[in-house]
């Protein structure tokens, strides 16, 4: 919704290496007064939607759970609950917390409530057998779920949950309804959502934990991922975890996981790669709109990445000379894009080497060598590698 002026808006804010309780009240469009509390070292805050003084807060220092019913001037144990990861409190006044655990939920409050884990229950199709579980690794919590005040949906490893708000006995009803049907493991972690290429379509690509991405071609109804030359080939480098993201009312399709970008013009199919270089790591990305729409990208998108100091010395109008047998080719690619794929290989231990070469825009073709003799050559670039603390080496999957 709009922020209107004395909204009241907070969250954990990372400050010198930890999370730090922020609290502010929104003046005006461009303006707010904050209020930090250094003090309290917190991984997650929920803030009550029905009253801004009412604060849930998870201590980062001893794992405990807090409540403040003052705006955050004086806080007490919320039932000696520990270890949660993600803490949410929806409008009809019930409390919950996602961790490794699992969800639990509290209708009662922290002085006279108690804390109860809700589960998903699994029914075996051939024979019947019923099997509840508490899913685990939860990620995400979202109150206003579907537009009901109670709705909320739990995001985690095994897929996505929602609270179940059809059922009159919701205050002794801990079964969560699954999103993901009758899947034998609901892993989904984010899916990507674009327009099809046939009428009245969406294609569908999600990344999933312990497995690769798949793609459904038509609406969801089923999953044959990458089988045709058509489709393309499949995300093989890009291991599990990560995320597909849509982006908005388009064909466009992005699967980001640490360095590798994947990007799609057809909705999920015929996926090119960027490898981001020097050890960076991408993360979720925004689309920006176009002016006056709501789902239509303008073409810029952002994402938040991390980033190493380049390792590499650049020597333009010079070409390296490897020994014999040294040369490692690395086929052909941009001036950056040689870059990227030599440091990124040699960080990560797939080739070892200290120089590249980048033989200029005839050419295109990209050599890594374990050092090497330099010499000039109009157009060309060359990377010397810099010593730097090696890095764990980690699989092409990551």
């Amino acid at each position: 919704g709009q922020l209107l002026s004395s909204s009241v808006v907070g969250g954990c804010l990372w400050v010198g290496g930890r999370g730090v309780l922020h609290v502010a009240t929104v003046l005006n469009a461009t303006a707010a007064a904050w209020e930090v509390q250094p003090d309290q070292p917190c991984q997650s805050m929920a803030m009550d939607p029905n009253d801004a003084d009412h604060l849930l807060v998870n201590n980062a220092s001893n794992r405990e759970l807090y409540e403040s019913t003052d705006g955050g001037r004086t806080f007490h144990p919320c039932l000696g609950y520990r270890g949660a990861v993600m803490v949410a409190i929806d409008r009809t006044g019930w409390y919950y917390v996602g961790s490794e655990a699992g969800i639990y939920r509290n209708a009662g409050g922290c002085r006279a409530g108690k804390w109860e884990p809700m589960f998903d229950r699994r029914i075996a199709r051939r024979t019947g057998a019923v099997r509840d579980r508490v899913a685990h690794d939860f990620q995400a919590i979202n109150i206003d779920f579907g537009g009901d005040p109670g709705g909320v949906a739990f995001g985690s490893d095994q897929g996505v949950f929602m609270k179940n708000v059809s059922d009159a006995d919701m205050r002794t009803n801990l079964r969560l309804i699954s999103g993901n049907g009758d899947m034998s493991n609901n892993i989904i972690m984010h899916p990507s959502i674009a327009m099809g290429e046939e009428p009245h379509t969406r294609y569908l690509v999600t990344a999933l934990w312990d497995w690769g991405p798949v793609a459904s071609w038509d609406n969801g109804t089923h999953w044959p991922s990458w089988q045709t030359a058509d489709d393309g080939s499949a995300l093989g480098f890009f291991g599990e975890g990560g995320g597909c993201f849509g982006v908005g009312r388009s064909v466009y399709s992005l699967c980001i996981h640490h360095h590798n970008v994947a990007r799609s013009s057809r909705g999920g199919k015929n996926f090119s790669r960027f490898v981001v270089p020097n050890g960076a790591s991408v993360g979720a990305p925004a689309f920006a709109r176009r002016a006056g729409s709501r789902a239509e990208p303008s073409g810029l998108i952002y994402a938040p990445m991390t980033m190493e100091a380049p390792a590499w010395e650049v020597i333009v109008d010079t070409e390296v000379v490897c020994g014999a047998g040294e040369a490692i080719e690395l086929g052909a690619h941009t001036r950056d894009g040689c870059l990227a794929r030599a440091d990124i290989g040699v960080q990560h231990g797939w080739h070892a080497g200290a120089a590249a070469v980048w033989r200029g825009a005839t050419d295109s073709s990209c050599t890594l060598c374990a050092a090497g003799s330099p010499r000039h050559r109009e157009g060309a670039v060359s990377f010397v590698r810099r010593a730097r603390p090696a890095l764990t080496p980690i699989g092409h999957d990551g």
